[in-house]
């Protein structure tokens, strides 16, 4: 990883001659998606995130795990590792008030993956080597949201996913899962 820093920094100058924000810097990328990093290595990390910034120059691309997907599709847990670590920076900084409305936290994302893409992601925070990926047999539904100031994910059945997308839609007690997501924090409950 620190090769990978130091190689990525050599070229933030130029970044910075064009603009781009220290999120879409390479050693901006290289903090923001570290665990991406460790999973893809050094080379080749560092060479997808020279051609997203040259790509990221020319607007030709939205966001890094857009690109990850579009560079790797064929790999697809990069992409969905991808999308996985900027929610969970997404929800790590994420601020949220009560406003006296029922809704889901600020912070809180639903993501559907096609690949065992959780069980690589536990194994890269915990300093394990990953599983081999592989194609699930039905997409896998994870919710990613702020809880207690730290970002966690949950792993959702398909009638709970269905569920927390309509109250998101449009928020509701019906669901026979809201108890649990208001104890979670993940739904933010009507004062009283």
């Amino acid at each position: 990883m620190q090769n990978s820093l130091h190689r990525l920094s050599r070229v933030q100058s130029t970044e910075q001659a064009k603009g781009l924000s220290s999120s879409n810097t390479a050693v901006g990328l290289a903090e923001e998606f570290s665990f991406l990093a460790r999973y893809l290595g050094d080379t080749r990390f560092g060479a997808a995130v020279q051609d997203f910034l040259l790509e990221a120059a020319s607007s030709k691309v939205k966001s890094f795990p857009d690109f990850m997907a579009v560079r790797f599709n064929a790999w697809s847990e990069i992409g969905e590792l991808a999308r996985l670590e900027r929610s969970f920076k997404h929800a790590e900084g994420a601020k949220d008030e009560t406003g006296g409305k029922l809704r889901l936290h600020a912070s809180a994302e639903l993501l559907a993956f096609t690949q065992n893409t959780t069980s690589i992601w536990s194994c890269l925070v915990c300093s394990e080597v990953p599983p081999r990926p592989y194609k699930l047999d039905q997409p896998q539904h994870i919710v990613v949201w702020q809880q207690d100031q730290m970002p966690r994910f949950r792993i959702l059945g398909d009638e709970e996913a269905k569920d927390l997308a309509a109250f998101q839609r449009r928020p509701s007690q019906k669901s026979p899962y809201f108890r649990g997501w208001v104890e979670a924090g993940l739904v933010l409950e009507l004062p009283k």
